[in-house]
C-alpha cells in the first residue's frame, strides 16, 4: 500500500504525504509521519524529491490518552445524576449531559442552543447572567442559586458551581459547571 501510494505520487508529480511504520534507531518500528515534495526546475520539470520521517510514537500516545481522558469523562458525566454542562472560552454552552436532558426534557442540540437560559425562573435569570458573564470575562469560578423549570413544568431550586478550565498552556477555555437540585432541603 505504501508503495502503491508513493509511485502514483511520483507518476502524477504530486506531493507524497502517509504514516506508516518505520523501524528507529532502537530497532523497534514506530509510526513515523513520511513527507515527499517534488522539487521543480524554473521549466516545471521535477529534479529531484525532498522528503522527510518523523516520529510520531509520542503524539499517538498523546492522542490515545486524550481520547481515553475525553471518553472517561464522557462515561463519567453521562452516568452522573449531577447536571453538569461545559462552557467555552466565550461562554457558549459545548456540552450538557443527560441529567440535564432528564431534568428539563429538552434534547442536548436544544439546550446548546441555548434553550436552557428561559428555563430559568424570570426573577432569577438576570442575576444568574450578570454572575456567569462576569465569571467568564474575568476568568472566576462562579456559584449560583436559581429556579429551573423541569421537564414537569415546576420551578426546582437549583445550586450551580462553575469551575474554571484551563488548557495546557494556562489559557483560559471555559467551564465545567455541577448543578443540583435543593428543592426540598430549601422547603424543610
Amino acid at each position: 500500500n505504501v508503495l502503491k501510494e508513493w509511485q502514483s505520487s511520483i507518476a502524477q508529480g504530486k506531493p507524497f504525504e502517509m504514516v506508516f511504520p518505520l523501524k528507529g534507531n532502537d530497532g523497534t518500528f514506530r509510526p513515523f509521519l513520511t513527507r515527499v515534495l517534488p522539487m521543480r526546475n524554473t521549466e516545471g520539470e521535477i529534479f529531484q524529491w525532498f522528503g522527510t520521517n518523523t516520529d510520531i510514537a509520542e503524539q499517538k500516545k498523546a492522542e490515545a490518552a486524550l481520547k481515553e481522558s475525553e471518553q472517561r469523562f464522557r462515561n463519567m458525566a453521562e452516568s452522573s445524576d449531577i447536571l453538569i454542562a461545559v462552557g467555552d472560552e466565550t461562554g457558549n454552552a459545548i456540552y450538557f449531559n443527560k441529567a440535564w436532558v432528564n431534568f428539563t426534557g429538552r434534547p442536548v442540540k436544544d439546550l446548546l442552543e441555548f434553550g436552557w437560559l428561559d428555563l430559568i425562573h424570570e426573577e432569577d435569570r438576570q442575576t444568574f447572567l450578570n454572575t456567569y458573564l462576569k465569571a467568564t470575562e474575568n476568568k472566576k469560578p462562579w456559584v449560583g442559586e436559581f429556579k429551573v423549570l423541569n421537564r414537569n413544568q415546576e420551578y426546582r431550586w437549583i445550586v450551580a458551581k462553575g469551575t474554571v478550565r484551563y488548557q495546557d498552556d494556562k489559557t483560559f477555555s471555559g467551564f465545567v459547571s455541577s448543578c443540583f437540585d435543593v428543592t426540598e432541603l430549601k422547603l424543610t
